[in-house]
């Protein structure tokens, strides 16, 4: 049975890894690259392997030095690059600064420099959707223009949970990049349908008290006792707001928190602060709730919880992740393309 050999950057705690999983595809991790010491713990305890797997700062990866090492261990012809570089310089919750930006901006670059030396088969990345209009644009194209001069084919599309199953609105930037002596023509991304799923089919049973901010507190229980009705505000994706703050009066400005959903529709895109506030549950979502609506297993969030990880640790995860459900897909669709499959079918024959 072949088994790609798959290298990821900016890994997290390897929700990629699990999309493979879910979709039961066989590959070998190579390494992985997370700088923050916390992910990079949980990786491990997600994936049950060693921390030495972790590349760590990849700014200091030397290609050439990396290369080598590759090829010493045999593992020179590498399948897949899965790079989610850092995505708050190009996100519409952060300052935007895009390759401005002297912390984040210029990883993707770093992408690049180890794919150019590495030239794997498949490179893929991620990000938030932002990327694709920031600085009028030009951010996309000179991700497209440095893929291309390294030789390479570049599709994308833009993915989001809702429409694979999970009740949640999380726009996407996806990237599938095929070194051109592979490149056999248009890739198909997957398409996937509005979910019928809600929050309420993620929720733990018997949670004897939800966190909430003494600000919303104060609406929450004016609707219990029912000095203030729920108003129904349309949505394409799924989203069942039942106040806002801002309209109301009630807040001057904010971003999610000053926004109550119902539990019967999908959440707005989860990020590192827990600050979604839900009518029936009257408070927030727990951390374990966060990363189901991430697609990530409650045997997961217990590795991370059994290896001393705070609610706030577990809920940056959740807010910085990638949804598991959404990869499983375009994994899924990758291993057809490459005919990876079929590999997998001739050797039972």
């Amino acid at each position: 049975m072949y088994k790609p050999k798959v290298i990821t950057l900016f890994s997290g705690v390897g929700m990629q890894e699990l999309g493979f999983d879910k979709a039961n595809l066989d590959y070998e991790l190579i390494n992985y690259c997370e700088f923050e010491p916390k992910p990079a713990t949980g990786f491990a305890l997600f994936h049950d392997v060693s921390e030495d797997l972790n590349l760590g700062d990849i700014t200091k990866v030397n290609e050439n030095e990396y290369y080598n090492q590759l090829k010493q261990d045999n593992n020179e012809n590498i399948d897949i690059i899965i790079s989610s570089f850092p995505c708050q310089s190009f996100s519409h919750a952060g300052k935007r600064q895009g390759f401005n930006d002297p912390t984040r901006g210029t990883l993707f670059f770093d992408t690049m420099r180890l794919t150019k030396k590495i030239r794997p088969k498949v490179l893929i990345f991620e990000n938030v959707k932002g990327i694709t209009t920031h600085d009028k644009k030009n951010t996309i194209k000179v991700i497209e223009e440095s893929v291309k001069n390294s030789g390479y084919s570049i599709e994308w599309k833009i993915l989001n949970a809702c429409n694979f199953n999970i009740p949640q609105n999380r726009e996407r930037w996806f990237a599938v990049c095929v070194r051109n002596d592979l490149y056999k023509g248009k890739f198909n991304f997957p398409i996937g349908s509005l979910t019928t799923k809600s929050i309420s089919d993620f929720l733990e049973k018997d949670v004897v008290e939800r966190k909430v901010t003494k600000r919303m507190k104060v609406i929450l229980d004016q609707f219990k006792s029912g000095q203030r009705q729920s108003k129904n505000y349309t949505s394409s994706v799924g989203l069942k707001k039942v106040y806002d703050g801002i309209k109301e009066g009630d807040f001057q400005n904010g971003f999610t928190r000053t926004g109550i959903f119902s539990i019967y529709g999908n959440t707005p895109t989860l990020i590192k602060p827990n600050e979604n506030h839900f009518l029936e549950i009257h408070g927030r979502l727990t951390s374990k709730e966060r990363m189901r609506l991430m697609g990530v297993d409650d045997k997961y969030t217990d590795r991370l919880v059994d290896g001393g990880f705070s609610d706030r640790e577990i809920d940056g995860i959740a807010g910085n992740g990638l949804v598991v459900d959404v990869f499983e897909k375009l994994i899924v669709e990758i291993y057809n393309y490459m005919n990876w499959n079929e590999i997998y079918f001739y050797d039972f024959i």
